[in-house]
């Protein structure tokens, strides 16, 4: 599997060993298959996740994360996870949890999207807070 990350902002550096393990528990967690997937990670400012999120769900507002899934097969798929760390930073402060929790919530909820669970409806939600959990757990546990 391909995963890049690029980072697109100048808030807070992000700390690629701690990225590369939590991707790696997501990816195992979510049985994406290593040898056909690419995913691109990009952590970005509030200025260009806004400019995402109105061009493409017409919301004038900076999200927390936006993903684009390109292609989806089974045990496969091919998409962009953007994150806001300014999002990121003022969740962690507000839901009293620290900056990698908040990371680690995010990637996961990425992740899920790009595979296709959703949160539509309360029976989607449950599963996919279900899901978010068990891989929580796993990344929190080292």
């Amino acid at each position: 599997m391909t995963v890049q990350s690029h980072n697109r902002q100048r808030k807070k550096s992000i700390n690629k060993r701690w990225l590369e393990k939590a991707l790696d528990k997501i990816i195992r967690e979510t049985g994406i298959d290593d040898s056909k997937s690419e995913i691109n990670v990009v952590f970005v400012g509030d200025r260009y996740i806004r400019e995402l999120n109105k061009r493409y769900l017409k919301r004038n507002y900076p999200a927390d994360i936006m993903t684009f899934t390109y292609s989806k097969r089974r045990n496969s798929v091919t998409g962009d996870i953007f994150i806001s760390i300014p999002r990121t930073l003022d969740q962690a402060k507000r839901y009293r949890h620290g900056f990698y929790h908040e990371l680690s919530l995010l990637l996961t909820h990425g992740f899920l999207h790009l595979i296709g669970y959703e949160h539509q409806n309360p029976r989607q939600e449950k599963s996919m807070k279900s899901k978010t959990r068990k891989i929580m757990s796993r990344i929190l546990n080292k």
